[in-house]
């Protein structure tokens, strides 16, 4: 080969190590646009996750304990005729007026508990809702304080703003809510210590809620008068008509550690009983 065939080749060579060098230098800046990308979509996951709440117990502290394991089931309400007549609805206003108020309450997880239907009670021009609390039991370690406390926490969800009267009788026939008590629940019903069955009719009103109570825990423990108002004052949302919450700073979140009715409980109640009864269709 004569010298002046190499210039050509050492130019073609000279090229072709700078289109390799180039090739290399690409694909390391597209990996680390890759890396970056990636990077960036793990943070704006975390940045829009919803933050974990994590509870510590202080050391030497035995953690609270619940004041109403109602569990998750929630019995259905038995269907009952009554000479309630049907609420006048609109459906696409009651649609509406979910969407508007649903912001700071749990409305939207009671709908789905209940297949999409609300229940409360009729209004009331002048009749109060009729509540009986057995006083007379026979139980061993009864406490004469539970019906006390059981009375002032329907004072407590009048406060709240539960827009019915309550009227304490003496006569168990004829109540709309009665409070009974039992020794403690069966195995079978796990950590239960508070029920609540309701009935209502054809058109979503309530007509009656029982609400039954255990003055003992699961292990055989006495419940404190404390513990008992706690898993009334649940269980008596429940008989008004509330669902359960996720938050465990509401008073209706299935295990409730709390002793006050939230703002979150409040505006609830306050939307439901602003809403008919019936399916949000």
């Amino acid at each position: 080969m004569r010298a002046r065939d190499l210039l050509p080749l050492a130019l073609l060579g000279g090229i072709a190590a700078i289109i390799v060098v180039q090739g290399r230098e690409m694909g390391r800046n597209r990996e680390a646009r890759r890396a970056t990308q990636a990077t960036q979509a793990t943070q704006k996951r975390t940045d829009t996750a919803p933050p974990v709440i994590q509870t510590a117990q202080p050391q030497g502290q035995p953690a609270q304990k619940p004041l109403a394991a109602a569990g998750l089931d929630v019995p259905p309400a038995e269907l009952r005729a009554s000479e309630e007549p049907p609420p006048v609805r609109d459906d696409a206003v009651v649609r509406q007026q979910v969407r508007d108020n649903a912001s700071g309450t749990y409305i939207l997880a009671i709908l789905e508990q209940q297949q999409q239907m609300l229940l409360r009670w009729p209004q009331r021009q002048r009749d109060a809702l009729r509540v009986h609390i057995a006083r007379d039991v026979a139980l061993s370690d009864w406490d004469a304080n539970y019906p006390v406390v059981a009375e002032r926490v329907f004072d407590e969800w009048k406060e709240a703003g539960f827009p019915l009267r309550f009227d304490i009788v003496t006569d168990r026939v004829g109540s709309d809510i009665q409070i009974s008590w039992i020794d403690r629940f069966p195995a079978s019903e796990g950590p239960r210590i508070g029920m609540t069955t309701k009935a209502r009719d054809q058109s979503g009103w309530l007509v009656s809620a029982e609400v039954a109570v255990a003055t003992h825990g699961p292990d055989g423990e006495v419940m404190s008068p404390e513990l008992v108002a706690g898993i009334i004052r649940h269980e008596v949302g429940h008989a008004l008509g509330l669902g359960h919450s996720g938050n465990p700073a509401d008073v209706m979140y299935p295990e409730s550690r709390v002793n006050t009715i939230s703002a979150a409980d409040r505006a609830t109640l306050h939307l439901l009983y602003m809403l008919p009864p019936g399916f949000v269709k």
